[in-house]
């Protein structure tokens, strides 16, 4: 377990790609989660045939503004 937290983090207008198909991965401490997460205007594209990206995430509180690609993960259990 981390005896660190992490709050108030940005990330906004990202382009790119990716070779992982988990693109977007928000795994944060059990013990003091992630808050005030925001994903903004993120587009990721894969660079090989993997099939469609997608994000994960755990123990973590996020926000999303604009669009993003991939979708956001749905929920931080």
């Amino acid at each position: 377990p981390s005896k660190v937290k992490i709050s108030d983090v940005h990330f906004r207008n990202i382009r790119g790609t990716s070779i992982s198909a988990v693109s977007i991965s928000l795994n944060c401490s059990s013990t003091f989660p992630c808050q005030g997460i925001e994903l903004s205007n993120i587009d990721l594209q894969p660079i090989a045939p993997i099939g469609p990206l997608r994000s994960s995430c755990s123990n973590a509180r996020f926000f999303v503004t604009g669009k993003i690609n991939p979708t956001a993960p749905a929920s931080c259990v």
